[in-house]
């Protein structure tokens, strides 16, 4: 099972989607182990962080604040 959800800049969900989905993986990772992967080929490459995982930090950031309000 599966969700996927449009949120908004303040991270309220706009949308969601609930349904079955197949995800096909060469390798088993923990979260942490796929992130410090992304992490080090950007980083080796010289490459900034994607618009997108700037974006995810940034809601990280405003969520966690709303949680400690």
């Amino acid at each position: 099972m599966s969700v996927i959800c449009e949120l908004d800049a303040d991270g309220r969900v706009l949308s969601r989607w609930f349904g079955r989905t197949l995800i096909r993986s060469a390798r088993e990772l923990f979260y942490e182990q796929a992130q410090a992967l992304l992490t080090i080929a950007e980083r080796d490459a010289g490459l900034p962080p994607s618009p997108e995982a700037r974006l995810l930090k940034d809601l990280e950031k405003h969520l966690a604040g709303l949680r400690t309000e």
